[in-house]
């Protein structure tokens, strides 16, 4: 029974607001001492319907998104960093969360590979996907979230 326990439970899916959870993780980053000389911009799109998701773990995999972003910050020294997250709907049927910071990631530092699988395996339990690209200015992470049809659709705000 107890191996039983010990087994990965496949989270609680429920139609969510991307734009809740990514408010509410730029929310909890900013009670973090560490991350204290960070200003985290959010830049939520209006028109972002509700995805079937879980809830909790689209709020961790933003929340690890946004501390790579801010330990890469981090280590460069400076005195006040920013990172900017939004969100928006494409036309490809896709929810997105974009995170943009102005200095790079050590691909080859453990804890950064481990962050990256991490929200990568969480956002495919959700049928998504995780892209990085970095390019000599700055890094930008990106998850794109299935928008299944017969969504219902959120007002705005």
């Amino acid at each position: 029974h107890l191996a039983e326990l010990a087994q990965p439970q496949a989270a609680a899916q429920d139609w969510v607001d991307l734009n809740t959870i990514v408010h509410r993780a730029v929310n909890l980053m900013r009670y973090d001492k560490r991350y204290r000389q960070m200003r985290f911009e959010c830049l939520l799109a209006r028109d972002v319907p509700a995805i079937h998701a879980s809830g909790d773990a689209l709020q961790h995999a933003v929340m690890r998104m946004l501390s790579l972003a801010a330990d890469a910050a981090v280590r460069t020294g400076a005195s006040s960093c920013h990172a900017q997250v939004s969100t928006r709907a494409d036309d490809g049927g896709r929810a997105r969360v974009q995170t943009e910071f102005p200095t790079t990631l050590d691909f080859q530092d453990v804890e950064v590979q481990r962050a990256l699988l991490l929200i990568r395996s969480v956002v495919e339990s959700m049928r998504g996907r995780l892209s990085v690209q970095q390019d000599a200015r700055e890094p930008v992470l990106s998850l794109a979230l299935e928008l299944p049809s017969g969504m219902p659709q959120q007002e705005p705000r």
